[in-house]
């Protein structure tokens, strides 16, 4: 319904009235509408708090993050933005995962490569681009390719695939 229909009113339509007698008139009107919280960064218990105060639903989705347990690390609606079915949702942190950005390994020596993987705890399979003997030793081969790719963000639970070569 619009805002201003005249819902009731006092006296009723096709009624007589007398000059200056008082018009009672109800109006619909829309409620304000409610903008989603800013609650980024801060703790689960602080966002419920916000949400149950505007009268919001939130649906929360945990995620492996760098950011404490509890904290919220993304919201949508943005915050500010007009919650136009009365809930949100919100990305909370699971702890302190160790997620960090995959390094660029090529052009890398192998051995280099698997000694920093091994100090990690990452396992590493390593595949030659060209066939080769049985009594080969990597000592000169190089990285060609990586998966996962350099920039990637991984956590430590990784398994990664090396194509490699003579240098």
């Amino acid at each position: 319904m619009a805002e201003g229909v005249v819902l009731e009113q006092a006296p009723k339509a096709h009624r007589l009235v007398k000059s200056n007698q008082y018009f009672f008139v109800t109006l619909s009107k829309h409620s304000p509408s409610i903008v989603a919280p800013n609650v980024l960064h801060q703790k689960h218990e602080f966002l419920s708090k916000q949400a149950k105060k505007l009268g919001v639903r939130t649906k929360t989705c945990w995620v492996k993050s760098c950011y404490p347990k509890g904290v919220c690390i993304a919201q949508s609606p943005q915050p500010g933005a007009e919650l136009k079915s009365r809930s949100m949702m919100t990305y909370l942190s699971l702890g302190n995962g160790a997620l960090f950005v995959f390094p660029k390994l090529c052009g890398m020596l192998v051995g280099d490569v698997l000694e920093f993987l091994e100090g990690e705890g990452i396992k590493a399979e390593v595949v030659h681009f060209k066939r080769v003997g049985s009594a080969h030793s990597c000592g000169n081969c190089r990285v060609l390719d990586q998966k996962p790719m350099a920039g990637t963000i991984v956590d430590k639970k990784l398994y990664v695939q090396l194509q490699v070569g003579d240098s």
